[in-house]
């Protein structure tokens, strides 16, 4: 790429970086006016932020290599910005946790920019899930690292730390984590323009049940850092020997309860189509294990205790959050962006996420009810597919199995997604098209859940189940 191709944006917050990283070890005693940006490329995933590989040379042909983050168009209420997230990464970073360092925050006309070293290593969720499942001993030796890594976080001593140096970031130390995490998750549905009514309903009996946790507890536990998007597609590692190279993407990071970020990393919804209960491919005793070498001794013990009881909500409790994220990110579109598609897609996940903990609730099995035709009794379908819906389903087939053939990386995905958006078009119209007829009987539903709400999610889910 040639310096005239670059962004311009990029290129300016390079040299901005470079003014104030002159004291760096790797830039110490070099004229900095010699180093030249020649090449910045967007990497993949970061729906909330983007992140370019920036790579830089001299005239004696030594080349750096940084990441520069910066936020999209419209961000998610309630996460950091670039100024709090570099705060908290400096942090994590002096804790000793496993993350790029930070390198500079660099003020632009559009905003603050943060630059970080470049590490190697996969961070291809599914890829890296893939990888640690036919290598069980690499498997086991990361699962046992995320432990640690998540147990120098939450550590108490680093909590008293973090209470005074993150103040400004992270607002005064609640003095019950079990309630921090209510509050997070309260704070978060407020955020949600328009909520589905499944959605603010689930809320309303995880909440409850968080509640009477915190209220079954004796004397409650001060709330720690969590990282609260701790899970595979944040974490970079190598995927042969399993050795964590960084953890990414702080900012959701907020007070609250280990087990939050423990609930999170084992949940379903993250384990990437894997079996294991640790994102897919780990042991929970692994995990406890990587815990208890960095956790104080205190800390461990009310861990064994409160797992086996816990768990299991803490997983519902990363369901429903990321189901009201996935809204979030729905809400956040902006038409002809380069991330629409994306984003529309993802506020289309939120049923799939949320099914599980209503069903949990209610005691129906919603995934079921939405796989059952939803037509009444008696009706017929008698006109032949439209010809509206017959060249959906070709552009579909075409953009999936003839231009995504030809095509790799971004291009590919990108052609996947638009096939994928036609795809759930095309249930919508075909749910609207039936006489449907109520697929929940009204009584007999424990409260908070109302009949219309879970038709609606019955609805949603066979939109986003749709196969055509």
């Amino acid at each position: 790429m040639s310096q005239e191709q670059l962004d311009v944006r990029v290129t300016a917050a390079v040299e901005a970086a470079l003014a104030q990283m002159e004291q760096l070890d790797q830039l110490a005693q070099l004229d900095r006016t010699a180093w030249r940006l020649v090449s910045a490329r967007r990497l993949s995933g970061g729906a909330i932020n983007q992140n370019f590989l920036v790579e830089l040379n001299d005239e004696q042909g030594r080349t750096i290599r940084w990441v520069l983050r910066r936020g999209q168009s419209a961000g998610i209420p309630g996460t950091h910005g670039r100024t709090q997230e570099f705060a908290l990464c400096e942090f994590a970073f002096s804790l000793g946790l496993t993350l790029p360092r930070p390198l500079a925050l660099v003020q632009t006309d559009e905003g603050p920019v943060s630059f970080f070293e470049f590490c190697e290593g996969q961070a291809d969720g599914r890829r890296l899930m893939q990888s640690m499942a036919s290598n069980p001993t690499a498997a086991r030796t990361l699962t046992r690292q995320l432990g640690c890594e998540l147990g120098r976080l939450h550590q108490a001593s680093a909590s008293d730390r973090a209470a005074t140096r993150l103040v400004d970031v992270l607002g005064p130390r609640p003095d019950n984590a079990v309630l921090a995490a209510m509050t997070l998750l309260e704070k978060s549905l407020a955020a949600v323009r328009q909520p589905a009514a499944y959605l603010t309903q689930a809320a309303q009996a995880v909440l409850a049940e968080g509640q009477q946790l915190a209220a079954g507890v004796g004397k409650p536990t001060p709330a720690t850092v969590c990282h609260n998007d701790f899970r595979l597609g944040n974490l970079m590692a190598h995927p042969e020997s399993g050795q964590l190279t960084a953890v990414l993407d702080w900012e959701f990071a907020a007070w609250g309860d280990l087990l939050a970020d423990v609930g999170w990393l084992s949940a379903a919804c993250w384990r990437f189509g894997g079996q294991q209960p640790v994102a897919g491919f780990g042991q929970l005793e692994d995990l406890v294990d990587g815990l208890a070498q960095t956790l104080e001794a205190h800390q461990t013990q009310a861990l064994r205790s409160r797992l086996p009881v816990e768990l299991a909500f803490w997983q519902r409790f990363a369901h429903l959050r990321w189901a009201i994220i996935a809204a979030q990110q729905g809400e956040r579109v902006v038409s002809g962006d380069a991330e629409a598609l994306e984003l529309t897609i993802t506020g289309a996940m939120s049923a799939s996420l949320v099914e599980p903990v209503v069903s949990h609730y209610t005691g129906l099995s919603l995934a079921q009810l939405a796989a059952a035709p939803a037509v009444s009794p008696g009706a017929t379908m008698t006109q032949p597919a439209s010809t509206a819906d017959r060249l959906l389903k070709e552009a579909a087939l075409h953009l999936r199995q003839h231009l995504g053939a030809q095509l790799s990386g971004s291009g590919k995905y990108s052609a996947v997604m638009a096939a994928n958006a036609i795809r759930l078009a095309r249930g919508r119209l075909a749910l609207a098209a039936r006489q449907a007829k109520p697929l929940v009987p009204a009584s007999g539903i424990e409260a908070p859940f109302t009949s219309q709400a879970l038709d609606d999610l019955v609805a949603d889910l066979q939109v986003w189940s749709f196969k055509g």
